[in-house]
């Protein structure tokens, strides 16, 4: 066992240099760790599937946060208002404090297993002003084939304290700065939808005629999200290389130093991409989180309505 001292400065050393990823093996060391010392106040672990998924096996101590697969907002200054209020409530209910020390780490089944739902959750907590969070590598199908284990007590948890501090530089595009993408042509718009959404045949993941209008933005590419990502012989889900992303995107015409709008229908599949892109040395992407949900319900907005083959 390592002694108190020791086992203190690691404990702040996981909790305050937050990766992209972490893995099953680093998140159980961090939660045994914080256990011997006296507590797990330093990290919050959000599991964002269906409450009938968090309920059938979840990490222990995870708090289930479903909403932030769910919620539509839009870039609107009361849509951002209602964004900001609904999930300071939502990561209080987590027990989130948003301190500084406070690693939070997010998770699905998979990384390709709910719409990129656990980058999204990363994304939202760094939108508003919490930095210090992780996706878990693999999900929970990697937690469990790891051999670690899960619970389904569902632990009354202590509210916490979290207040949100709008942070939107490095991440948030709204329709303003999407619509001077399209008029002055200075950033590329990718599209990462399914097939049948980027060719006009469907408009939502939620049904065809969910929203009124079908199509594209104007002037975007399209790579479909899944395919920044592969299977590894262990089953597990990962972004594909940082070399071959890179590959992928030049085919398509974009190169790391462009600006970057990455949107999908609700920004949960665009988070996925941009993590990736991040990962590949992509510096200047940000997420249109209002997408093809708001975009298409504004008919004095332009869009690109053929049917593609």
């Amino acid at each position: 066992m390592l002694p108190s001292r020791c086992a203190s400065v690691l404990r702040g050393v996981l909790c305050r240099h937050a990766g992209t990823f972490i893995t099953p093996s680093s998140l159980h060391s961090s939660l045994s760790l914080a256990e011997k010392e006296g507590g797990k106040e330093n990290i919050r672990i959000l599991d964002v599937r269906s409450p009938e998924q968090y309920s059938t096996a979840h990490i222990p101590t995870a708090a289930n946060c479903h909403e932030i697969f769910t919620y539509l907002t839009t870039s609107d200054e009361p849509g951002v208002k209602k964004l900001v209020d609904t999930f300071t409530d939502s990561f209080q209910r987590a027990g989130i404090n948003g301190e500084i020390g406070e690693r939070v780490v997010t998770y699905e089944n998979s990384l390709d297993s709910l719409y990129g739902a656990s980058c999204r959750g990363m994304c939202l907590l760094q939108l508003l002003g919490h930095q210090n969070v992780s996706v878990l590598e693999g999900g929970l199908d990697r937690w469990i084939a790891e051999g670690y284990p899960t619970s389904t007590d569902s632990d009354e948890v202590q509210r916490g304290s979290f207040k949100a501090k709008w942070s939107p530089n490095h991440v948030w595009a709204d329709m303003h700065e999407v619509a001077e993408a399209i008029r002055e042509q200075n950033a590329v718009l990718l599209d990462v939808r399914d097939i049948e959404e980027w060719t006009g045949e469907s408009s939502s993941p939620y049904g065809v005629s969910f929203t009124p209008q079908k199509g594209r933005l104007p002037g975007s590419v399209h790579i479909l999200w899944r395919d920044f990502m592969e299977k590894r012989s262990d089953g597990s889900c990962h972004f594909k290389a940082p070399e071959v992303i890179r590959e992928m995107c030049a085919q398509k015409g974009i190169r790391p130093e462009q600006n970057v709008i990455v949107y999908c229908f609700k920004g949960a599949r665009a988070s996925n991409t941009l993590l990736a892109l991040k990962e590949a040395g992509f510096k200047n992407i940000k997420n249109y989180f209002g997408s093809w949900n708001e975009w298409s319900r504004h008919p004095e907005l332009e869009i690109d309505s053929r049917l593609l083959n």
